[in-house]
């Protein structure tokens, strides 16, 4: 039977688990997401065996690295964590959303159909998400249709593209420009201190409004395209993160109302 200092070892552990949990939520939130990566890093070796609490972490931290643009190690992430909890279907959209911004249609897709075959959501949270579904099939018919009469004509321009390529071309149309060397851009103001306002969308915008707002102007000021967009892309980015997320936004609209906003 568990004694007393067994109990207390225990208790201990969750409360340090708690903690540090807590502390990285709050460094996301800041917008300080190295540190973010960090502290979920160190969550995570607290207690190996407790799969509830390291699905929860990988998840987040998977959020973290989609703030910072690190879709790749997001993905990675969202794998462990549905490997942990393979119901964990906050997560499987999360990777669904992942996959769209890296151009994986494929991926994209069979995750945006097993998350509304399984997971129980309201009405509207279905609707939201079928919409964005249906979103990534269009994109991924029109890269499909591109690439066929790319590859008829110019045998060197298509899937032989560069991703960096691939990624600018897409950011072209998105931001809607005609210019061979890419949309025009608008002066940038300074990040302001909310997450609305950095990507230029009311505090009631939708999602949708928050999505395509969020892939023009991040897109458009991507680091790719000069080396001293990095900072605004990581507050873009950082925004986005929270903004997309049902439960964070939730929580950071709360935050909000707190400080008069």
């Amino acid at each position: 039977a568990p004694t007393n200092v067994d109990l207390l070892h225990v208790k201990r552990l969750w409360e340090l688990m708690e903690d540090v949990s807590l502390a990285a939520y709050e460094a996301f939130n800041r917008g300080d997401c190295n540190k973010a990566v960090l502290l979920y890093t160190k969550a995570l070796t607290l207690d190996k065996h407790h799969r509830t609490y390291n699905a929860s972490v990988l998840g987040s931290r998977a959020t973290t690295y989609m703030a910072l643009a690190q879709y790749d190690k997001a993905v990675q992430d969202c794998n462990a964590a549905l490997k942990y909890r393979p119901v964990y279907f906050k997560v499987l959209l999360r990777r669904a959303r992942c996959y769209d911004i890296m151009n994986l249609y494929k991926e994209s897709v069979a995750d945006y159909d097993e998350y509304m075959a399984k997971a129980k959501v309201t009405p509207d949270d279905l609707r939201h998400v079928r919409r964005e579904r249906d979103q990534v099939q269009e994109d991924w018919d029109r890269s499909k249709y591109r690439r066929d009469g790319w590859d008829n004509d110019f045998p060197y321009s298509s899937h032989q593209r560069v991703p960096n390529e691939q990624h600018r071309n897409k950011a072209h149309e998105h931001a809607g420009g005609a210019n061979q060397n890419g949309p025009l851009r608008p002066p940038y103001v300074p990040p302001s201190p909310t997450h609305y306002q950095v990507l230029r969308v009311p505090s009631t915008a939708t999602q949708d409004e928050i999505k395509k707002s969020y892939r023009k102007l991040a897109l458009v000021y991507h680091p790719a395209k000069t080396a001293q967009d990095g900072e605004l892309f990581k507050y873009m980015s950082a925004a986005y993160g929270v903004l997309s997320d049902k439960q964070l936004k939730a929580a950071y609209d709360m935050e909000l109302r707190y400080r008069g906003h």
